[in-house]
């Protein structure tokens, strides 16, 4: 598992990742210290003027890493963008039995 949680946040912008973290190299070296049965995990933000949008991010790192989905963290603005490499683990954060899952979750450590 990897987890990328790196935020730039001055007055009135907060950009999470920071753009630096979403370079197409910075992405590549990204998905190849990723397992087949790793899942890559981005804490994503972006507010103010400049900042990139949430499906920007979602496809700058579909580039490298095929399979990503992203949801929302139950009392916070932030939302979790998720990258896999096997499509079965895409299917299976599709499902209703995942998003129950994470929900619980995130709701626990909130």
């Amino acid at each position: 598992m990897i987890i990328l949680d790196a935020c730039k946040n001055t007055e009135g912008f907060v950009e999470c990742p920071q753009k630096e973290f979403m370079g197409p190299h910075v992405i590549q070296l990204m998905a190849r210290a990723l397992s087949e049965q790793g899942i890559l995990l981005i804490n994503l933000l972006t507010t103010g003027d400049g900042a990139v949008s949430p499906d920007t991010v979602e496809k700058a790192f579909e580039e490298s890493l095929k399979w990503c989905a992203h949801f929302d963290v139950p009392g916070v603005t932030n939302k979790v963008l998720a990258c896999v490499k096997r499509h079965d683990w895409y299917e299976y954060m599709q499902s209703d039995v995942f998003h129950e899952d994470m929900q619980q979750y995130f709701t626990a450590i909130a």
